[in-house]
C-alpha cells in the first residue's frame, strides 16, 4: 500500500499509519553567512541541480531514517566547510588589502619625497654609470 508521496509506518505496537512526505520536515534551502563586515547574509541554495553522477536506482521507492539523517548531517556538514573556507579567505583579502594600503601610502610617501627632491623623472631613482668603476671585468 505504498504510495509515490507516503509510505506505510510498522509502529512496535502492530499498529500502521501512513507517513506523508510533508510529514517529514526538510530544512530550507538556505543558510546564513557572514557578509564582509560580519553581518548575515542569507544565501538561498538551489534545488533543481542536475545530479548527472548521484542518481537514485529506479528500484530505490524509499531510504531509511538512518540514510535520510545521514544526508542531512552531510549537508549541514558541507555548509559548516563553506562558512569557515569563506571566514578565512575574507580574512586573508582583508589582510592583503592592509598590505596593499600601506604598499601604496610608501609609493605616495616615495613620491612625494622625490618631488621634494626636485627630481620628478616618473618619481623612480637613476643613477649614471661610470665606466670602468666598481668592479669590471
Amino acid at each position: 500500500m505504498c504510495s509515490s508521496h507516503g509510505f506505510l509506518d510498522c509502529a512496535s505496537n502492530g499498529n500502521v499509519s501512513l507517513i506523508e512526505d510533508d510529514d517529514v520536515p526538510i530544512p530550507p534551502w538556505t543558510f546564513l553567512i557572514p557578509d564582509q563586515d560580519g553581518d548575515p547574509m542569507t544565501i538561498n541554495i538551489p534545488s533543481d541541480v542536475n545530479m548527472n553522477n548521484m542518481q537514485i536506482p529506479e528500484h530505490v521507492r524509499f531510504v531509511s531514517v538512518e540514510k535520510v539523517s545521514t544526508l542531512l548531517r552531510m549537508i549541514v556538514g558541507l555548509q559548516n566547510i563553506l562558512v569557515s573556507k569563506m571566514l578565512e579567505s575574507r580574512d586573508m583579502l582583508n589582510a592583503s588589502n592592509v598590505v596593499i594600503h600601506e604598499l601604496r601610502r610608501r609609493i605616495q610617501e616615495y613620491e612625494g619625497n622625490q618631488n621634494r627632491n626636485g627630481d620628478e623623472e616618473d618619481g623612480l631613482v637613476t643613477s649614471e654609470v661610470v665606466p670602468g668603476a666598481g668592479g669590471g671585468r
